[in-house]
């Protein structure tokens, strides 16, 4: 997950912390529903740059 994300296995767990990314926990496992990481890849890519200097 952190790989695709392009974050930190900390920044992953602030995420999950802070409801950023919703996720189910199984055992030890923490899962992640397909929608819900789209979704934040997308409102990732989506902010407009601050091109002015």
């Amino acid at each position: 997950m952190c790989r695709l994300l392009n974050i930190s296995k900390r920044t992953l767990q602030h995420y999950r912390d802070t409801g950023v990314l919703p996720f189910t926990q199984i055992g030890h496992k923490c899962y992640y529903k397909r929608e819900d990481v789209e979704q934040l890849l997308l409102a990732r890519t989506d902010k407009p740059k601050n091109n002015s200097i």
